[in-house]
């Protein structure tokens, strides 16, 4: 059995935020809430949080672990 070894380059990882499509980031958005990484629990929420945070100027994780909604505001 061959051992493989996964490289990450740099650019890779500034696409990292670049979805094509509203639906890869819904896919992401729900992996990450399935991950308990987030307190928000839908992939809408994590979408939604994400979305704001990148208008505010923030990281994906850093929006996702400290944006929420309360009161659906």
């Amino acid at each position: 059995m061959e051992n493989k070894e996964i490289v990450i380059t740099k650019q890779e990882v500034n696409n990292f935020n670049n979805f094509s499509s509203m639906d890869d980031l819904l896919t992401f958005s729900s992996q990450i809430a399935k991950s308990g990484l987030s307190p928000l629990r839908k992939g809408e929420d994590v979408m939604a949080a994400i979305l704001m945070g990148k208008e505010l100027g923030l990281g994906t994780m850093t929006a996702v672990t400290n944006i929420y909604s309360v009161n659906g505001k």
